[in-house]
């Protein structure tokens, strides 16, 4: 684990992987893939293998946000999705905040998680033990901080093509957000590193002046299966995504970069990162 920008990402010889003689009837094209998401391939298969490397970024991601630098009035939580640990824990550094989903499924879900309602496929209450144990404070009450805290939640395009905007266009405005926070989305849907490097602008351009991205994701994935198919993404490394953030005008990139410690089916990454930007 490395908390400087000297930490390494996989090899571009160890992230690309052979895409060549796929079956093409069982890809799923980028425009398909909102409909064809089942949220419980997340909780069933990738978080139980993924929580000893969370563990790692969520200490990370507390200690971050304990300098008291990062945060302000109004926060954008970027799909996030069932990752409820970076929401819960931003509560303490903003005066409200925006959920904006990309998929219309964990989108329901977390409005009805905030609204506790018995019913909800997916059980996030591991995500949010695990929070509260970080902010040294009882569940619920960690809970009750963010429903006080959500100023609303809506749905976001990332690939929408329609004057570069993903969110609603009250909230889709430059200088807008004192951070954005955005887990395990952005390299599991856009398809190619120039439209990765076209989000990461646009982003950029959400937040106001001194603002902060603040991203968890993984290094080496080529592809993940959705159980309607295998899905072929951008495959980042820490060069790539560093380059991609200066050439957008970041600042002060602050990795922490954990090897991948258990294998599951879901998909093939190498490596996983939390990572803080500054706009000038």
């Amino acid at each position: 684990v490395s908390n400087s920008e000297e930490a390494r990402g996989s090899s571009s010889e160890d992230e690309k992987k052979d895409k060549s003689g796929e079956d093409e009837g069982s890809l799923v094209p980028s425009e398909e893939l909102r409909k064809v998401l089942d949220p419980g391939v997340f909780t069933a298969s990738v978080y139980p293998s993924y929580i000893r490397e969370l563990r790692t970024i969520m200490e990370d991601t507390w200690r971050m946000l304990k300098t008291g630098t990062v945060g302000g009035a109004l926060g954008l939580d970027l799909g996030c999705g069932p990752m409820v640990q970076f929401p819960l824990l931003l509560t303490s550094n903003v005066e409200c905040m925006v959920l904006a989903h990309y998929f219309d499924q964990t989108k329901t879900i977390i409005q009805g998680w905030l609204k506790d309602d018995q019913d909800n496929v997916l059980n996030l209450n591991d995500m949010l033990a695990s929070a509260a144990t970080l902010a040294d404070k009882p569940g619920n009450a960690l809970k009750e901080q963010l429903k006080s805290c959500v100023a609303d939640v809506v749905s976001c395009d990332l690939l929408n093509r329609e004057k570069g905007q993903f969110l609603p266009e009250k909230y889709d405005q430059n200088d807008m957000f004192d951070v954005v926070v955005t887990s395990l989305l952005l390299e599991a849907v856009i398809p190619d590193l120039d439209t990765y490097a076209k989000v990461i602008k646009r982003i950029q351009g959400l937040l106001k002046r001194r603002g902060h991205l603040l991203m968890n994701g993984v290094l080496g994935m080529t592809h993940w299966d959705t159980k309607a198919g295998r899905f072929n993404c951008v495959t980042l490394t820490k060069e790539s995504l560093e380059k991609v953030l200066r050439d957008c005008g970041f600042l002060d990139l602050e990795w922490t970069i954990v090897d991948r410690e258990y294998f599951h089916s879901v998909s093939d990454y190498a490596k996983s990162f939390l990572l803080l930007a500054r706009k000038p």
